[in-house]
């Protein structure tokens, strides 16, 4: 149970009271009516289960009166919001309205009711209203600083870090969106709603819970009223299905379906989030990458792509047999931190290994991440992969035993994609990468003018300076 639920109603309560109130022969637009919307307002913000459409639905935006429109003001309706909200006391509902007021001023219930509704599109972004009232709505959202195009927008979650404000330690998330705008939010805003909130997407039309449909004013009521327990015990049956939430490492690498709200200042900000359940390789682009270098001091794998573009996976970016990403630093966290990182070891790729990985680069930043999908199994499956180049040789020094090469003309110069780096045509392959490649045979040199296949990218030298590294050859 969530902290909310455990000060005042629950989602089922709050939805039960509000059935009761629609039986009721309630004059309409009034008052009243307005006050109920607030209270309904306050619940969808709160609980992710509330079906806000469909009470909107019920409620009729008709009733809307010209005072709804006016900054609230505390009068005595007030009282019966409290009494059904949480027994008189505020409750985080209404917390959750406040850093949403536009211009630093109490937000006028339409603005709430608006705000309401962009956070249902996130929990529930198959319902709708229709065309009519949607575009009623867009006017009313905009004014706040929302937009239907930002009421689920997809983030990966990269690190956490702790910084301190005014002798308060706070812990902020970094995401980062498919085309690279980086997002910054108190771990707060991912974690909320993973309490109460498994995934309401994931439920069915004919689960307690979900789904409210309205053809005729008859069956409307008794549909919303159908989808609620007759006991007032709440049972796992009666509510969406809980986890226990998300611990700080188990944030990176994890995607998040995003509300982003624009402030009057023009910054874009994330104003709720929960967890998504799309895998990332979906929607952020993958490729093929070579393992450089494991440093198992900072638990990090350098990786290099094709096009000489250099990242890093964190441990948490590994894959996991248990399906998890951060199964082990969740482990770790709970105090076997020994044998998570024995697990994490062993589930490393090694040295020269090829991985499919996805690719994590932000805007304005030279620092490039990634999250293995897999390790090939097979090293000619993954340098074919990766992409060959074809030269020939132009040089063998038979003493030393390493050659130099050039690329064919067909072939693109070697660069780093997205930097003014030179380009590169040729360069040496060393003794060790060619005793490599006759591993299984009789040890011999490439003459030259031989063709060549070769696995290469521009590698940083100790002298600071980026070359061709050729990782893999083949003739």
């Amino acid at each position: 149970m969530s902290s909310v639920e455990a000060k005042g109603l629950s989602s089922v309560e709050a939805r039960r009271m509000l059935a009761e109130y629609f039986e009721l022969d309630v004059r309409r637009p009034s008052r009243l009516h307005s006050a109920i919307l607030s209270v309904a307002v306050r619940m969808a913000v709160t609980f992710p289960d509330f079906h806000f459409v469909p009470f909107l639905n019920l409620w009729g935006l008709e009733n809307l009166r010209p005072e709804d429109s006016i900054s609230h003001l505390e009068d005595s309706m007030s009282h019966l919001e409290e009494s059904m909200s949480n027994g008189g006391r505020a409750m985080s509902g209404e917390s959750l309205d406040r850093p949403g007021r536009p211009g630093g001023r109490e937000m006028s219930l339409v603005e709430r009711m608006s705000r309401a509704y962009v956070y249902s599109l996130l929990f529930h972004p198959d319902e709708h209203l229709e065309t009519d009232l949607e575009n009623v709505m867009a006017s009313f959202i905009s004014k706040i600083g929302y937009s239907f195009s930002q009421t689920s927008v997809t983030l990966l979650a990269t690190r956490v870090a702790l910084s301190e404000s005014h002798g308060n330690k706070i812990q902020y998330a970094f995401l980062i969106a498919p085309d690279g705008t980086e997002f910054i939010t108190p771990i707060h805003t991912l974690t909320q709603y993973t309490n109460s909130l498994t995934h309401c997407t994931s439920q069915t039309p004919n689960s307690t819970l979900t789904h409210y449909t309205y053809q005729t004013p008859n069956n409307t009521l008794n549909h919303y009223t159908n989808s609620l327990p007759r006991n007032n015990s709440l049972t796992h049956n009666n509510e969406l299905p809980h986890n226990n939430g998300l611990c700080p490492e188990e944030i990176p690498e994890r995607l998040f379906n995003c509300l982003l709200r624009t402030t009057t200042k023009g910054t874009v900000r994330i104003e709720a989030a929960i967890p998504s359940s799309q895998p990332v390789s979906e929607v952020f682009p993958c490729t093929a990458g070579y393992v450089d270098h494991i440093d198992r001091r900072h638990h990090h794998v350098h990786i290099f792509d094709n096009q000489s573009r250099h990242f890093v996976a964190s441990h948490h970016a590994l894959p996991s047999p248990v399906g998890s990403p951060s199964s082990v630093a969740s482990q770790s966290s709970r105090g076997n931190s020994n044998s998570g990182v024995e697990e994490i070891l062993s589930r490393w790729p090694k040295e020269g290994d090829f991985v499919d990985f996805v690719m994590v680069i932000p805007k304005g930043s030279s620092f490039k991440s990634a999250i293995i999908n897999k390790v090939y199994a097979h090293e000619n499956e993954g340098s074919e992969a990766f992409g060959y180049r074809r030269a020939k040789v132009t040089f063998v020094e038979t003493e030393r035993k390493y050659c130099s090469w050039e690329l064919l003309p067909s072939e693109e110069p070697i660069i780093e994609t997205g930097t003014t780096q030179p380009s590169y045509r040729k360069g040496y392959i060393s003794a060790q990468i060619l005793q490599q490649a006759n591993e299984g045979r009789e040890e011999s040199l490439p003459t030259v003018g031989t063709e060549i296949r070769i696995i290469a990218f521009l590698k940083r030298g100790k002298d600071g300076q980026k070359r061709p590294f050729v990782a893999k050859v083949e003739w």
